[in-house]
């Protein structure tokens, strides 16, 4: 009964991913003209000759894969099909690599550093925060799903299970951070004199806080369950701690893109 729900918040990620894309198409175009109205201009042709170009083709690209994926994985499962469902599995994930190779071509990747380098460890980065983000946010869905329709939480099962994906998947967000803050910045106290590192304190500030929750759950919320897996308030309480961890991870969303034009 969650696969629905779990594969229309994937292909839900796909379709604003390739409306961001174009969004970010139309306003690099609009500054290369020097005004809004050249967003429909012939400057978006120009942009898509660009380095940032070619990160706005993979972003339209791999939304699109990730949002058809999904849609054909939700149809394979209500008709009981196995091949549309390998099929919307390979488009899921080619439109996930898609989505994690634009920064190959666009923020701190083409100036910072060795470019491999950079590249790499922004791909990491943003793919482990994916699967972390992700991952929290249908948790957090899936919860309020089965509430309504009034159904068994499982909260024990599920937050075994996923509390090791989250733990590996912070861990490499961590190293990866650390690694591109390193190459980004030329000395520890741009971190307070700069825009680029205030915001980085301010994303920081804000997985800790993600992280706090997600720590709470794991080693108090989820072994009360398992001593007491009918006891209302407590499910309550990991129900919503759950959905603020969802909530800060949405603020290190927007503190990411602020650090992506953000001046070193």
């Amino acid at each position: 009964e969650d696969l629905p729900v779990v594969l229309c918040g994937a292909a839900g990620a796909g379709v604003m991913a390739a409306v961001g894309a174009g969004l970010a198409w139309i306003a690099r175009a609009a500054v290369i003209a020097g005004e809004w109205s050249g967003g429909w201009s012939s400057s978006l042709g120009d942009v898509l000759g660009t380095s940032f170009g070619t990160a706005v083709w993979l972003r339209l690209a791999g939304g699109a894969a990730l949002a058809l994926g999904a849609w054909r994985l939700a149809r394979s499962d209500r008709y009981q099909r196995p091949g549309p469902a390998y099929a919307g599995s390979a488009l899921s994930a080619l439109g996930a690599l898609g989505l994690m190779g634009a920064y190959l071509f666009d923020g701190h990747t083409v100036v910072k550093g060795n470019r491999i380098v950079t590249a790499v460890a922004d791909m990491v980065h943003v793919g482990a925060a994916a699967v972390w983000l992700g991952g929290v946010a249908m948790l957090a869905v899936v919860l309020w799903h089965r509430v309504r329709q009034d159904r068994p939480l499982s909260v024990v099962e599920l937050g075994l299970r996923f509390s090791v994906v989250a733990t590996a998947a912070l861990v490499v967000v961590g190293l990866a951070g650390v690694a591109l803050a390193v190459i980004v910045l030329d000395d520890l106290s741009d971190l307070f004199s700069t825009d680029w590192g205030r915001i980085l304190v301010a994303k920081v500030a804000l997985v800790l806080v993600a992280a706090v929750g997600g720590a709470y759950n794991h080693r108090v919320a989820v072994p009360q369950l398992a001593a007491t897996p009918d006891d209302v308030d407590l499910l309550a309480r990991f129900r919503k701690v759950v959905t603020f961890e969802a909530v800060a991870l949405v603020g290190v969303i927007v503190a990411t893109a602020l650090l992506m034009g953000a001046e070193v």
